[in-house]
């Protein structure tokens, strides 16, 4: 909201004044013949005059907080008063309530207090708390003093008794006359013309205590009538607070001002306490009780009012005391000498210091200085151009007691016209150190110059108009020039010809605020030979003695090679190295600013590709392969979209497409159609044809919505594609949620399930398939969960490992089955038992010290525990790398999990201390069914035997296939032929049995025993 005064007044002030000034016509002019309407129109041009002067008090406007927050108060004191006169005007006119006091009166106190704290609040009211308080009981004191001698003056004419109605009438007067105080108090302290604001406010607060007091004394004779015309000075008085209101300009913060007119404000209470007094005496006899206490409790005002005077008189002296002795203290702790002179140049008084210099201080008082001084110290020209300026200096060499010549600075300063000094002050300074300093300094200048000449780096120096005052030959070769014809050029001509217009821009502004501080930046120029120049600028700013800017020193770095490098390492870093396609991080960057630069955020469509049967591909022909035809499959993905769309290869065989113009769903639709129609195309690799296809999810932009989230929805869409029966397209509905508030409710349970302690571990045997017996066991953990029984591990492990929780689950798991491992082998039984690790736990870095905790706390030999690892946790990076070395040296064996379904498996035997490999049960149950996935296999055994590693074949289920992997030459088998996983007391009732029997029976639950003990 604007404050008046303005070019264009705001509309609702000037509304407000135009509906007061209307209504407050009514109420003079009376068209009205009812009383009632007269004293309605009355109490509506007061609450409008009272809104006019909120709008304005919330609108005006100050340059510090201390001005705005006064007005804000001044706004509550006007918005209380509208507001009490509402509460009145349904009061009388809603209830036909017209006693006094009422609710209403509470608003109009707070409207009083409110107005006098925004008085005490303008900042050129005094600051001290005592000085505030004696502002608001010398309002008090006159108030009550005036109310006081009017009273008693009047007393013949009004009634004989004054009820608490009346009591309460009289109050507004009294606060009227305390905020008056208040505000004239604020008022005379400022400047001439930014005085008019609080003293319009004053006027009108003038105004209302006039029509209060006008108003008291005919209620009092009940001679007032509502709606008269003395409402009308109520409606003036509040004007005049809003018009003071407008007057504010956010003028600078003013200083208080002491004036002749303030020095009055002293005086002023005691003016009325005379009339009060003089009118008490004159009718003493007449007097009543309730006027006595008045009297009495005014005069009590006056005596606290003397008080505060006295405190703060004593407070002032106490401070000026203060102030002596600390300019006593710093003149005496100097170590410069201080002397005051007459206008002839006699010393008048000397600081303690000056002893240092002369034996006898004392006999120097009265003496001229020139006197004491060494001959041709040419102190009278100084003396008289102190006189003549105000200030002069003067460097002599002056002996001190001992003899020891030093080097001084004399600063003379005028002060002979100070009525309170009136003296010539002389400063000596002794400066023989700096001197020492300052020659020293220019000795090391020529060694310093030597050593910035010989600088790899180069070392350019400006003045404060930035023209060059020094380069050295490095920087001057790394603008290809030369150092004499860059020295006294402007450094923006020296750079700015090889700078495009931007960096010209950047350049000129970081060199009109060098002053600021320190800056360091990269900067690319072209030299005159058409070179690019790739520099680290680290530019600092220098300044004298006194603080002024005198110029700024730069350091310039070539970094070209290093540019070069970095340019290079981002091209890798962002590009996907197989098929040249961007990765997974340009894809988010860039998509993020396509997405950002489009007309319409539903322009766009993020589409999430996944070949189906890849993985088959990598198994059955190797990696090469299916590296040749993903980037086969890429170029023609490529092909099938717009230069303004991007494609991404986010890792495996996963690919992401940002469709740009894609009106709706049905045109993303045809263009993901269209990648699925060429994926489905035979591609010719490596001498053979490969047939393959894809399954696509699209998520439609949307405002509010960034690449992340799109990529998300996606993929979800994707997999819904997947689930539907691949080579398929699906766009993503908030539906496919679902699954994922599936996996995040299985992450609140798991963490119930650890806490409520709702997993077990089970053990499934590793068989000796030469003979029978038992090699050890694999121990699986197990969720029983409260109401829906056993959970399968593959619903709920996955889960846990992308919440984090595996850690905790995988380091209890560990725990029992070393703990059970140590009790079979305290009684006897000398078995292996195994415990799966997920690749988070070997990240975490943790693993090794948990294994090693938990070994020494259950006394299990680490041969006895084997640690079974998968693939994808071999490829967890140097973390895990480390964990498995660490663990191997620890002595624990090392089985690769799921062998042959993974990633470079033969590099994995061959750079992992691995000690054992556990054939996939993809393998195993293929065995009898294809003689060509028989040879697969046979060669896998052979060639980890080879390696010295034993094989354990997974998931034998029938004699067919234990003959067949028997066949095949492992040594080790395990699976439903021989048991399922069965809790701790089943297994150890199972290995205690002399004797076995297998039970045919090809699955089981889970806990049911397939090994019988025979008699």
């Amino acid at each position: 909201m604007r404050a008046m005064g303005r070019a264009r007044p705001p509309l609702l002030p000037s509304s407000l004044l135009a509906v007061t000034l209307a209504l407050a016509g009514l109420v003079v002019w009376h068209p009205f013949s009812g009383q009632p309407a007269r004293e309605l129109v009355g109490d509506l041009a007061q609450t409008a005059a009272a809104l006019l002067a909120v709008v304005l008090c919330l609108s005006a406007r100050g340059r510090d907080r201390e001005t705005e927050r006064a007005w804000r108060w001044a706004a509550l004191a006007a918005s209380s008063w509208a507001v009490g006169n509402v509460v009145l005007v349904l009061l009388v006119f809603g209830l036909d309530q017209h006693t006094r006091p009422g609710p209403a009166d509470l608003f109009f106190v707070l409207s009083s207090v409110a107005a006098v704290v925004a008085a005490l609040s303008f900042p050129s009211a005094p600051d001290a708390r005592a000085s505030r308080l004696r502002i608001v009981l010398d309002g008090a004191i006159t108030g009550s003093s005036l109310f006081f001698a009017g009273w008693v003056g009047l007393q013949a004419l009004l009634p004989p008794t004054v009820g608490d109605s009346d009591l309460v009438q009289a109050g507004y007067p009294v606060a009227d006359v305390v905020i008056v105080v208040a505000v004239l108090a604020a008022a005379v302290r400022l400047p001439g013309r930014q005085r008019l604001p609080l003293l319009t406010v004053g006027l009108g607060v003038v105004g209302l205590a006039a029509s209060n007091v006008a108003t008291y004394i005919l209620e009092s004779r009940a001679a007032y009538t509502p709606g008269d015309v003395l409402d009308l000075g109520l409606v003036a008085g509040l004007c005049l607070i809003a018009l003071g209101a407008g007057l504010q300009r956010p003028e600078s913060r003013p200083r208080a001002t002491s004036l002749p007119l303030g020095r009055f404000l002293l005086l002023l209470p005691y003016l009325p306490v005379c009339a009060a007094v003089g009118a008490g005496v004159s009718r003493l006899a007449y007097l009543s009780t309730r006027q006595l206490v008045m009297g009495t409790g005014m005069l009590g005002l006056v005596m606290v009012r003397q008080l505060l005077l006295v405190l703060e008189n004593n407070a002032l002296l106490a401070e000026m005391a203060r102030r002596s002795r600390r300019v006593e203290a710093i003149v005496d702790g100097s170590s410069d000498v201080t002397l005051l002179l007459d206008a002839e140049g006699h010393i008048t008084w000397a600081s303690p210091s000056l002893g240092r210099l002369v034996a006898d201080e004392e006999a120097l008082i009265g003496m001229h200085l020139a006197r004491t001084l060494p001959p041709g110290a040419q102190f009278d020209l100084a003396f008289t151009q102190a006189r003549d300026t105000g200030k002069a200096s003067l460097d002599l060499a002056w002996a001190d007691v001992n003899h020891e010549a030093h080097d001084y600075e004399l600063h003379l300063t005028n002060r002979l016209d100070d009525p309170l000094l009136g003296a010539m002050v002389v400063q000596a300074r002794d400066v023989t150190a700096r001197r020492a300093a300052e020659r020293a300094l220019a000795e090391s200048e020529d060694r310093h110059r030597r050593i910035v000449e010989a600088s790899s780096d180069g070392i350019w120096l400006v003045n404060a108009d930035a023209v060059t005052v020094f380069i050295n030959d490095r920087a001057a070769e790394m603008t290809g020039l030369t150092a004499e014809e860059i020295i006294g050029r402007p450094v923006l001509d020296v750079i700015a010809p090889s700078l495009d217009e931007m960096q010209q821009a950047v350049s000129e502004q970081r060199v009109q605020e060098r002053h600021k501080g320190s800056e360091k930046y990269e900067m690319k120029y072209s030299r005159p030979d058409g070179t690019d120049m790739h520099v680290w600028v680290s530019a600092t700013p220098l300044f004298d003695s006194e603080g002024r800017f005198e110029g700024s020193l730069t350091m310039v770095t070539d970094i070209t090679a290093r540019k070069q490098l970095e340019d290079e390492l981002l091209v890798q870093a962002t590009t996907d190295a197989l098929t040249g396609l961007a990765n997974r991080d340009k894809f988010m960057s860039q998509a993020d600013l396509s997405l950002t630069g489009a007309r319409r955020a539903r322009d766009a469509a993020v589409l999430f590709c996944d070949l189906d049967g890849f993985k088959a591909v990598n198994d059955t022909f190797g990696h090469s392969t299916g590296d040749e035809l993903l980037r086969v499959v890429s170029q023609r993905l490529q092909h099938c979209l717009s230069e303004r769309d991007m494609l991404a290869r986010l890792g495996g065989d996963e690919f992401a497409a940002l469709l740009i113009d894609v009106r709706d769903a049905a045109a993303a639709v045809t263009v993901a159609e269209r990648l699925l129609a060429v994926l489905n195309q035979p591609v010719r690799v490596a001498g053979r044809t490969l047939h393959i296809s894809g399954s696509i999810g699209i998520a439609l932009a949307e405002p509010g919505k960034d690449v992340e989230q799109l990529l998300r929805e996606a993929d979800l869409a994707m997999y819904e594609a997947k689930s539907g029966g691949r080579g398929r397209v699906q766009v993503f509905a908030p539906s496919m949620h679902a699954a994922l508030l599936h996996r995040m409710a299985i992450d609140l349970e798991l963490r119930e399930a650890l806490a409520h302690e709702q997993f077990g571990v089970h053990y499934q045997p590793v068989m000796k398939l030469d003979d029978g017996g038992i090699a050890g066991f694999e121990a699986l953990v197990r969720w029983q969960h409260p109401t829906r029984g056993w959970i399968s591990p593959d619903e709920f492990v996955p889960a846990s490992e992308e919440s984090g929780l595996i850690l905790t689950l995988g380091a209890w798991v560990l725990n029992e089955a070393c703990r059970q491992a140590a009790a079979w082998l305290a009684a006897g039984f000398e078995l292996q038992i195994g415990v799966n690790v997920a690749a988070p736990q070997l990240e975490a870095g943790t693993l090794p010290g948990i294994v090693r905790e938990s070994l020494t706390r259950h006394g299990l030999p680490p041969g006895k525990l084997v640690l079974e690892i998968t693939e994808r946790s071999l490829l967890a990076g140097e973390a895990a790398r480390s964990a498995l070395s660490e663990l191997d040296a620890m002595g624990v064996h090392l089985a690769l999990d799921d062998f042959g379904t993974g990633h470079s498996s033969l590099s994995h035997l061959r750079d992992f201390p691995v000690r054992v490999v556990k054939m996939d049960r993809s393998y195993v149950n293929r065995l009898t069914q294809n003689e060509r996935d028989s040879r697969l296999a046979k060669g896998l055994v052979d060639m980890a035997h080879g390696l010295g590693l034993d094989v354990v074949a997974e998931g034998i289920e029938t004699r067919e296939e234990e003959q067949a992997v028997r066949a095949l030459g492992c040594r080790l088998g395990q699976g439903f032929r021989y048991a399922p996983a069965m809790p701790a007391p089943e297994a150890t009732a199972w290995i205690s049995s002399s004797r076995l029997r297998r039970v045919p029976t090809p699955r089981a639950e889970p806990g049911a025993a397939l090994l019988q003990a025979q008699d």
